[in-house]
């Protein structure tokens, strides 16, 4: 069934306050909240409705294919250096920005600002390469408005027990899943300075990417659960790539 939801006119306003669903095959007919209101007369004005509607559907197809486009580029640049626990991340974020964002299952809006402490483990995975594993913390800072597109930026600094200090700066995408679920995939460019922990490679210049999935508990408080991957791809002429899975519970508090 061919429909378009456009805002309602000063002329339809006794009729519906909010908006109007235009159904142009089979009998025409304009309905409100499934009520069928007065038909337009005269075939001009059908001719119009159709006309905005096939306009409306044609931009939101070439909204959908370069949105789509975009992602599947970012995937294809980070993923083409990477080691199979980016690969998997990346493609879990391309999965969640494409099915959320684009096809407009989840989609992104600006929020409130938020600061977010997380404890986990460095090193997470069990058979890593040269593993380390230690208990960490973190402290990241999330601006709520658009940056580029609906990426919006994040910084933060984390801690091991072992010394090691990094701290980070990037993008993400907030999906909004209901109104209490975000899913964020995310990707920070990363400094580390290693102390007594784990050698990520020098230079010690990493990417950070990962997904953060949230619950929120009020308006103010979302907890969740965080994997996130650092690795330097040898982008710099390293000559080792160990890289470092982080896992952690999040606690984030809208300021």
């Amino acid at each position: 069934m061919a429909e378009a939801v456009l805002a309602t006119g000063s002329g339809m306003r006794d009729h519906c306050g909010v908006n109007l669903s235009i159904h142009l095959q089979g009998v025409p007919r304009v309905e409100c909240d499934g009520r069928t209101l007065p038909s337009p007369r005269g075939h001009k004005m059908w001719a119009l409705l159709a006309y905005l509607r096939h306009r409306r559907s044609r931009r939101w197809m070439q909204r959908t294919f370069l949105r789509c486009a975009t992602l599947w580029l970012m995937g294809l640049s980070c993923t083409t250096r990477a080691d199979p626990v980016v690969q998997g991340l990346v493609t879990a974020a391309l999965g969640i920005g494409i099915v959320g964002e684009a096809l407009g299952k989840a989609p992104s809006h600006e929020d409130r600002t938020s600061l977010i402490v997380e404890g986990g483990r460095f090193d997470v995975v069990p058979n890593a390469s040269n593993r380390m594993a230690a208990n960490q913390v973190e402290l990241e800072y999330r601006p709520g408005r658009y940056l580029v597109w609906k990426l919006k930026p994040l910084i933060g600094f984390g801690g091991t027990a072992t010394s090691s200090f990094y701290g980070y700066a990037g993008l993400r995408l907030d999906t909004f899943w209901g109104q209490r679920v975000v899913i964020a995939p995310s990707f920070a460019l990363t400094g580390y300075a290693r102390g007594r922990g784990k050698d990520l490679g020098r230079p010690p210049m990493l990417g950070r990417s990962g997904i953060d999935l949230q619950y929120g508990v009020s308006n103010d408080v979302r907890v969740g659960v965080s994997l996130h991957h650092m690795s330097n791809g040898k982008l710099l002429g390293q000559e080792r790539n160990p890289g470092t899975a982080v896992a952690g519970i999040t606690l984030a508090v809208a300021l």
